[in-house]
């Protein structure tokens, strides 16, 4: 195997680890009637994404040197990328206030369910396990991997503009 193949064989193989860890935090999430007991688990997901990510990116970088992409294509895939990441951000900022007054309403007019507004809050926050299905899911995993690609493609740009600079 020459390594053009080996570099994405390793760039594919760490974004299926990520969209299986992507599931694993998504498969975590409970519904706001249900306590854990034993706090978010998928919060130890996080930081192994952190590592995943550098580590995806220096696979994807050496993967386009690899290639021989050229400054043309690296800014095609710097402004997609970004812009995928841009838009995408959007949207999940989007669903995350529509899913939470949804479940502020469901909680409020449901009969017998507390009306305190400060526990809705409280479990409608970034890091609460019933928020993981927020925060691990397909249009997340989207931008986690577009940002791999910005990054990457970011990096590359400016290190072939470094290299041409005139001294």
């Amino acid at each position: 195997m020459d390594s053009k193949r080996n570099d994405g064989v390793i760039a594919v193989g760490l974004l299926c680890v990520e969209a299986g860890l992507f599931g694993f935090g998504h498969a975590m999430s409970v519904s706001p009637e249900v306590s854990s007991g034993n706090g978010n688990p998928a919060i130890l997901l996080a930081m192994l994404l952190i590592f995943l990510f550098v580590t995806s990116v220096r696979s994807v970088i050496r993967f386009l040197h690899r290639l021989q992409v050229r400054p043309p294509g690296l800014t095609i895939l710097l402004l997609l990328s970004g812009s995928s990441v841009l838009f995408g951000s959007i949207y999940q900022i989007h669903h995350y206030r529509t899913y939470r007054a949804d479940l502020i309403d469901h909680l409020m007019h449901r009969e017998g369910m507390t009306h305190d507004l400060e526990y809705i809050r409280s479990i409608t926050s970034v890091f609460d396990i019933h928020m993981n299905d927020q925060i691990f899911n397909g249009a997340t995993f989207f931008i986690f991997t577009c940002a791999i690609l910005l990054v990457s493609s970011s990096f590359l740009l400016l290190h072939h503009w470094w290299l041409n600079v005139p001294r």
